[in-house]
């Protein structure tokens, strides 16, 4: 019948056995999905984990609303252009109209040496302009693109130049203003649509 409780349909990640994915249909239209349903699936299942990331699709459509209706708190992702920082504050304007725990921001792909030549924007320069707190910086990794590539990130993570990286993004809420694991569980993250290319 295609139909499963929602424990039957995680999927524990092969690297780590803390790690689980609760796929979306692919037979249901966005329309017959609703976010109260999320929402209600979401709720069931958010005493199995300390953090559930709820990941929503480029763009302010119908998509992320749904996502963020079920959400506590806000990671908004951006990537140091001024295309993605426009993109990231109106994203950011509409988290603001729900009733969320807070709103943060997370740098992605950040080049140092991009940075200090002037040719990329620097973190600090996207905090100041979001007028949103930047709790984490991913540094841009070529490595990483490449392993990613199969969908996930291969037992060679070793190979990745920046592996701390990786780690660091679990703890951002955690270490966010000495909160714990139960002051956050249920994070909604968007990427803005210019990371989309």
């Amino acid at each position: 019948s295609g139909k499963c409780r929602i424990k039957q349909a995680l999927i524990e990640s092969p690297l780590n056995r803390n790690l689980f994915v609760l796929p979306s249909s692919h037979t249901l239209t966005s329309k017959e999905v609703s976010g109260q349903a999320i929402k209600t699936a979401i709720d069931s299942i958010d005493g199995l984990f300390d953090y559930i990331f709820i990941d929503s699709p480029a763009g302010i459509d119908l998509g992320f609303h749904r996502a963020v209706c079920s959400a506590d708190k806000a990671i908004v992702v951006v990537t140091p252009t001024i295309t993605s920082v426009r993109d990231a504050d109106k994203v950011i304007s509409i988290l603001k109209s729900y009733s969320l725990m807070g709103i943060e921001v997370v740098v992605n792909r950040v080049r140092g040496d991009l940075v200090l030549s002037g040719k990329s924007l620097s973190p600090d320069d996207i905090e100041a302009t979001l007028k949103t707190e930047v709790t984490g910086v991913i540094p841009d990794d070529d490595n990483l693109a490449m392993l990613t590539d199969g969908g996930y990130v291969s037992e060679n993570i070793d190979k990745i130049a920046n592996p701390s990286a990786i780690n660091k993004i679990g703890g951002i809420i955690k270490v966010q203003n000495g909160a714990t694991i139960d002051d956050v569980h249920k994070v909604f993250t968007t990427v803005a649509p210019s990371q989309m290319s």
